[in-house]
């Protein structure tokens, strides 16, 4: 009899454990889902992520520009009569534009210093623009301030 009764104990043992690991895999599966907890933590604070990759712009933005590096092929028979003769590789697109355009090259400075000096000016106005339109929206979601302390009663 004694028999029977731990077999029973053992089974309904195993069945729990069963049943638990069951649960513990699904809060397992649940805390690993990357995608999910994206979007709870985006709908949960929306002007945080949108102002985090402002900011992250940026930042990117300011990087310097890579620099552009132009590879020539020259055949092999070519390159030892370059390197004899000494006759540099240019790039087309690196030479002066001939008298005739330099008139539109002008005007194409005086437009790029213009439009510098213009968004140099807009550039402190608008990011007080929208920075103080970030605060107040932020200020005005309920979502983003938290828990009320009046609900923990202080």
């Amino acid at each position: 009899m004694s028999s029977d009764e731990n077999k029973g104990d053992l089974t309904s043992k195993l069945e729990a454990d069963r049943q638990n690991m069951a649960i513990q895999l699904t809060k397992l599966q649940r805390n690993c889902n990357v995608p999910r907890r994206f979007r709870a933590s985006f709908q949960e604070r929306p002007w945080g992520w949108i102002l985090g990759a402002v900011m992250t712009g940026f930042l990117l933005s300011r990087l310097p520009p890579r620099q552009k590096k132009v590879y020539v092929w020259v055949p092999a028979g070519d390159a030892a009569r370059r390197d004899k003769d000494r006759i540099p590789i240019q790039d087309n697109r690196l030479k002066q534009p001939a008298s005739g355009e330099r008139g539109s090259s002008g005007k194409n400075r005086q437009r790029s210093r213009l439009t510098h000096k213009l968004w140099s000016s807009i550039k402190p106005i608008l990011s007080a623009y929208l920075a103080r339109e970030i605060y107040q929206r932020m200020n005005r979601s309920p979502s983003l301030r938290g828990p009320r302390e009046s609900a923990h009663g202080g």
